[in-house]
């Protein structure tokens, strides 16, 4: 209780004049604190805690955008993001902050720009979402085939154009299966050289809108490691 105690309030003994003169002497003072310290109980109890993951766009990838994650876990933790933890070195940061960010957004984007030494492309999810993501299995028995590679391409805002699924990228052996509401479903195939395509800069030119991508079973390890209310592992 901030250091008080329903017994540290009441055992205050009155001054030793009061004691000799006059009724008992009762002292408002721990009242008023206990009271101040109800009305911010209530306070917090009007803010929900959720755990949050942000992809970072472009973090260790080719030599670019070079960081180590534990600065990176500081930087969120420095803006005020509480129990803070990165998942494998691509940029993805778990943390837990009032279900809507506010301004807690701009003060991590300004911590991480520090560290990049330029605005970085944040793209933020709730883990409840991602865990909805998980159990949809938008993916189907693609997901036990070890042939392709699945990407979950998270879009940092709404898309200026809907597209019509699938879509194919011939130049990337890729195609886009749907959407899970604003983000894009891609399935990537080997190309001819053996190297798989990769979404990369294909929403913002075929949406408008910069996104992150992230390969799904990074996404399912995210979630599989930090159901929600406990600490990541």
């Amino acid at each position: 209780m901030c250091g008080l105690s329903l017994c540290s309030l009441t055992s205050r003994q009155p001054p030793a004049a009061a004691q000799s003169n006059g009724p008992p002497f009762v002292s408002v003072a721990p009242f008023l604190l206990l009271n101040r310290y109800l009305r911010t109980l209530r306070c917090l109890e009007g803010v929900k805690s959720v755990t949050h993951v942000a992809f970072l766009r472009a973090v260790n990838v080719g030599g670019r955008g070079v960081v180590k994650m534990a600065d990176l876990e500081k930087a969120f933790t420095a803006a005020g993001a509480a129990n803070v933890k990165t998942v494998i070195a691509s940029g993805n940061v778990v943390f837990d902050a009032p279900a809507t960010l506010g301004p807690l957004r701009d003060r991590i984007q300004q911590r991480v720009k520090a560290l990049l030494g330029a605005d970085p492309v944040i793209v933020v999810r709730t883990l409840p979402y991602l865990q909805r993501l998980v159990e949809a299995a938008p993916f189907g028995t693609l997901a036990d085939n070890r042939t392709v590679k699945l990407y979950v391409a998270f879009l940092a805002a709404k898309p200026k154009r809907l597209p019509t699924c699938p879509i194919a990228i011939p130049k990337e052996m890729s195609e886009v299966r749907g959407m899970h509401q604003q983000d894009a479903l891609i399935v990537s195939r080997p190309k001819p050289n053996g190297f798989y395509g990769f979404p990369g800069l294909w929403t913002e030119k075929a949406l408008g809108v910069a996104s992150t991508a992230r390969n799904w079973s990074t996404i399912v390890r995210i979630v599989k490691g930090r159901p929600s209310g406990r600490p990541f592992i």
